[in-house]
């Protein structure tokens, strides 16, 4: 769970929250008490899985996600990804293993933050 202005932001495993469909991350706003979901749809490399987000920071203003999912909507995450508030961007090209010659999809465990440099996020992943 992450603040940012009047919104909170809830990430987890889930689809549904007060028969609202979600996929993983939605905000709330606690002014007017309406759920809502972020546009672009999570979506994990495998058919059928839920995504999972395991890390929500506030990061001057926008919103680092990390977790186990490899796109929203059409932009490629790997992961990791800002939302902005408005859209999702791409970081990099996101956390990905690879192990004999194949690529496997990350899942993101921990973030934290430069103390020096707030724009510097530091991750943790398996």
């Amino acid at each position: 769970m992450e603040r940012i202005g009047n919104k909170i932001y809830l990430g987890g495993e889930f689809s549904q929250i007060n028969s609202n469909n979600f996929e993983s991350i939605c905000s709330y706003d606690y002014l007017t008490g309406i759920y809502d979901s972020l546009p672009g749809k999570l979506f994990n490399q495998t058919p059928f899985t839920t995504p999972k987000i395991n890390v929500l920071k506030n990061v001057n203003n926008k919103l680092f996600v990390g977790g186990s999912f490899y796109r929203a909507g059409s932009t490629i995450l790997n992961s990791v990804a800002l939302w902005n508030g408005s859209n999702w961007q791409s970081m990099n090209n996101g956390v990905t293993f690879y192990y004999q010659n194949a690529t496997s999809q990350a899942e993101i465990k921990c973030a934290i933050n430069d103390t020096l440099n707030v724009d510097d996020i530091y991750v943790g992943a398996i």
